[in-house]
């Protein structure tokens, strides 16, 4: 049966749910909505329970409307995927915001963007440089593993 409470000269009704409806208890001094532990939302309906092991999602749950929080350098739906953003000998890349994937640096190109190519059309070499692999390709009438013999 509904439990109705009066608050404020306004009829409002609650009734406690556990179900796909919500997942919430009624406070008796208001009439107001309590969300059971780890639900979240106006409805109580969000699941979202923080996790924070090495082998499970790495997040804080928004109190407001449940969605997740990612902990520093984790990313994606789940917060399961690390990022840090490099620029040494271990790589050359920044890391996507939502998905975590990388992103090489100017200059930088490979899985691991660990190739570095810089375009050139001085004495030093004439190529550009393949967008995937960073290969340097010799432009029109050079050749030579720098681009510099020809001309």
């Amino acid at each position: 049966m509904p439990q109705t409470l009066v608050w404020h000269q306004l009829l409002v009704h609650c009734t406690a749910t556990n179900d796909s409806r919500g997942n919430y208890e009624c406070d008796p001094s208001d009439g107001s909505r309590v969300c059971h532990r780890d639900f979240y939302g106006p409805n109580c309906s969000t699941h979202c329970s923080s996790k924070q092991s090495n082998i499970e999602e790495h997040y804080d749950c928004n109190i407001k409307d449940g969605s997740k929080a990612c902990h520093l350098h984790w990313y994606g739906p789940n917060c399961s995927v690390y990022c840090k953003a490099r620029n040494d000998s271990w790589g050359h890349y920044e890391c996507n915001g939502v998905s975590g994937s990388w992103s090489c640096l100017d200059n930088w190109y490979g899985p691991r963007c660990s190739v570095h190519c810089a375009l050139r059309n001085t004495s030093e070499g004439h190529y550009t440089c393949d967008s995937e692999t960073g290969t340097k390709l010799c432009l029109p009438g050079w050749t030579g593993k720098s681009c510099n013999n020809g001309g």
